[in-house]
């Protein structure tokens, strides 16, 4: 082969490796931006319909923005739980989460605030009010695409596709590279410099997948 297909070649190989790179970073910020305590969350998925009136649909991901504090009419995401719970200092348990609408906002004697939810689709209110250090941040919507990609990187099938499938693919390259070193004596020097950065790039995804566990 010669030296001018081999570079061909090696370009392309960077090009895959680069965007597997990429969609496993990906893929590793959606699944660690799912779980978590409240410093961790930063998406969340709808999963009833009761905020449809306001556009949020079943199965949309929404960014959490974290403020200092909302106003009637935010959407907020916060940690549902009951009143006895509600009257204590957040002790740092993740709790199903919720994402409603604020009708009114009060605050306490000691200065705490708390937010009177509602399902923009639901006929009344949810009951109780929520104390902001029950509150994970504010919904903002996403895109309907980067929505639906994050959704699906952040599943099993979506790690199965976007990640492992191209790592093996990635590993086979990196497998061919390396017997083209060790047998063809030409194009060593340009093949070991390509299969360095493609190794490295291995490397940095395979960190990113690590994270996200």
């Amino acid at each position: 082969m010669k030296l001018g297909s081999h570079k061909i070649l090696g370009a392309a190989a960077d090009v895959f490796f680069t965007l597997v790179l990429l969609v496993s970073v990906l893929a590793a910020i959606a699944a660690l931006g799912f779980r978590g305590g409240p410093s961790a969350v930063r998406f969340g998925t709808i999963l009833s319909p009761s905020m449809a009136a306001s556009g949020y649909d079943v199965g949309d991901v929404v960014y959490v923005d974290r403020e200092d504090g909302y106003d009637r009419g935010d959407v907020i995401v916060f940690y549902r739980a009951d009143e006895a719970t509600y009257a204590r200092p957040f002790d740092g348990k993740a709790r199903t989460i919720w994402v409603h609408e604020v009708i009114d906002v009060r605050t306490d004697e000691t200065g705490r605030r708390a937010y009177l939810t509602k399902g923009s689709s639901n006929a009344g209110d949810d009951g109780r009010y929520v104390p902001e250090d029950f509150v994970l941040g504010r919904a903002v919507r996403l895109p309907g695409w980067l929505s639906a990609l994050l959704g699906f990187a952040s599943t099993a099938r979506g790690i199965l596709c976007l990640v492992v499938v191209p790592c093996a693919v990635m590993l086979v390259l990196l497998t061919r590279e390396l017997v083209l070193i060790l047998l063809e004596p030409a194009p060593v020097s340009y093949w070991k410099k390509t299969f360095t950065a493609r190794l490295a790039l291995a490397l940095c995804t395979a960190f990113a997948v690590a994270g996200s566990k």
